[in-house]
């Protein structure tokens, strides 16, 4: 695992902290099975999550996770789900979505069995226009928060269908939790049946708000917070393909750049016989400086710089004070534009930028065709 963004200081403690979590794997997938094996590799968006107990588990955002084994296995602090951005292309009048149809949409899922997280974290709801074709299209960017903290969901929440069955390595300073056997396989394929449950949780959702004023002409739905299989966990990329095509978001306001991969060694994966490319889905939070970054075992407590807290299932970093989401131009002709400073690192071309015209954020609703005419 090597430096991906020059002079990134989270990066170069992260990769340190990601090495150490491999050998806890390691540790525990050996009592499991003596032949097994694993790895763990970094992307460009490597950086903090929200979720507490992920990182303190030994996983930050920005990596992948695979494994070797003959018993069925799975890493709980993975924190599971699935994450998707899925590109509806449309034909129809855009002014009509304005704030009154998004609340009706939120107001009309409040008596789904769908649980609206668009305006959490990252997640949202954009109306953008393609740069190059002028066609419009539908954004949506979110999780499963149905299959999370429920009784029946994926994370390692006290009382859940798994927890009691929990395991723990430890090395005296960090910890590593897992389920095996019959439960970890049961647990994959909840895992595998929630890629497609997104989906069309998502094509319910855009048929809700589009209704009759506007046409789905195609879709494609992008995973990158998911298990590819049993013996695997995706946090924050994509497993990329060469000459595939991958959204990559940016920030509120800012266009989201559809990037094609080229192939290219650097960045290149052999993932079951195959070749594949990291791709970031984003730009990943980050530290300017990081003075401590500890787990206090004894305590059961997380200290990132001056901060520490404790370690349960409710604790997030969303609003440490020393973490930012990473800040990058979005101007083709800036030295510091993106694409610019990760193509050493991430071969390929943009092919496309789509301009947002509105979007429903944990920021509310935005008309940027307004904001920035």
């Amino acid at each position: 695992m090597n430096v991906l963004l020059d002079g990134d200081i989270t990066q170069t403690k992260l990769i340190e902290f990601c090495a150490e979590t491999e050998a806890l794997l390691s540790s525990a997938l050996k009592k499991v099975d003596k032949f097994s094996d694993c790895k763990i590799h970094t992307s460009l968006d490597l950086g903090f999550p929200h979720d507490l107990i992920r990182i303190a588990g030994g996983f930050p955002t920005g990596s992948f996770v695979e494994w070797k084994s003959t018993v069925p296995f799975i890493p709980v602090d993975t924190t599971v789900n699935i994450c998707t951005g899925s590109i509806f292309e449309i034909t129809g009048d855009i002014n009509y979505f304005n704030k009154f149809s998004f609340d009706n949409l939120l107001k009309s899922l409040t008596t789904s069995s769908y649980i609206f997280n668009f305006n959490r974290g990252n997640h949202f709801i954009i109306i953008a226009q393609s740069s190059l074709t002028k066609k419009y299209y539908l954004l949506l960017h979110s999780s499963a928060s149905e299959f999370k903290k429920q009784f029946n969901g994926l994370y390692p929440i006290k009382g859940n269908w798994f927890y009691n069955d929990i395991k723990t390595v430890s090395n005296g300073s960090r910890y590593l939790r897992y389920i095996d056997g019959h439960k970890a396989e049961l647990f994959a394929k909840v895992a595998e049946g929630i890629k497609q449950y997104n989906c069309i949780r998502h094509e319910f959702i855009a048929e809700t708000l589009l209704g009759a004023n506007a046409i789905v002409n195609k879709v494609d739905h992008y995973h990158h917070y998911y298990m590819p299989d049993s013996s695997s966990v995706m946090l924050g990329s994509y497993l990329a393909k060469e000459n595939d095509t991958y959204p990559i978001f940016t920030s509120p306001g800012n266009p989201i750049f559809i990037y094609q991969v080229h192939k290219h060694a650097l960045n290149e994966i052999s993932f079951r016989n195959e070749e594949y490319y990291l791709v970031p889905h984003g730009w990943g939070k980050m530290s300017k400086n990081i003075d401590t970054m500890k787990i206090d075992l004894t305590n059961n407590t997380f200290t990132l710089n001056n901060t520490e807290l404790q370690i349960q299932d409710d604790a997030s970093l969303r609003d440490h004070d020393d973490l930012s989401l990473r800040n990058f131009s979005v101007d083709p002709m800036s030295e510091d534009f993106y694409f610019k400073l990760i193509g050493a690192k991430i071969k390929g071309i943009v092919v496309d930028r789509l301009e947002q015209k509105i979007s429903y954020t944990k920021h509310g609703f935005k008309n940027w065709q307004i904001l920035n005419p």
